[in-house]
């Protein structure tokens, strides 16, 4: 049976009942999501099922999907990111058993007791969000004024060297040779 995720949550005790979550929280509840985002409005849905694996692992498994607004790092405008993760974590009590999993496990720390819930869903988003969000190849359009900046820049480079096309290089060969003598 899923119900709604609580706010804290004992992992070991999740594994033990083998617990199922399903619903849905706000993105704007997600303090260190909040600062990738362009805009927060909208939320995740979740899906979570606690238990045991063939090797009695506790692990928790399902997967977490929404839409962030992000900024285009390529060309500065809105992204709609669809995000869709898979959640595939093992509960471990240190570094060395988390070096021990296999690699269709992720290791999922345990410090305490009791853990926020929603830290785990947060966590997963983070790791989905690309390191440089960017539109697909040839999708971004050039920031608004880029053209006009471009068009003035080479307007005031024309006008600089009296259209000669003169090259910088040369005109440094040149100061240096007559500095030279």
């Amino acid at each position: 049976m899923s119900e709604r995720l609580p706010e804290l949550i004992d992992p070991r005790k999740a594994v033990s009942n083998e617990a199922g979550f399903e619903g849905q929280l706000p993105l704007s509840q997600f303090v260190r999501l909040r600062t990738m985002l362009d805009d927060s409005a909208g939320s995740v849905h979740y899906a979570l099922r606690f238990g045991r694996d063939d090797q009695g692992r506790g692990t928790v498994t399902g997967h977490v999907k929404t839409q962030l607004r992000v900024r285009c790092q390529r060309c500065g405008g809105p992204l709609l990111l669809p995000i869709e993760g898979a959640v595939s974590l093992a509960l471990v009590d240190g570094i060395d058993e988390a070096e021990a999993l296999p690699d269709d496990y992720d290791p999922w720390l345990l410090e305490g007791r009791l853990m926020r819930s929603a830290d785990l869903i947060e966590d997963e988003l983070i790791l989905a969000v690309p390191p440089i969000p960017s539109h697909a190849d040839g999708q971004c359009e050039a920031p608004a004024g880029a053209q006009a900046a471009d068009a003035v820049a080479s307007a005031v480079r024309a006008a600089a060297d009296g259209g000669k096309g003169r090259n910088p290089f040369a005109e440094l060969v040149a100061l240096k040779r007559n500095r030279d003598e």
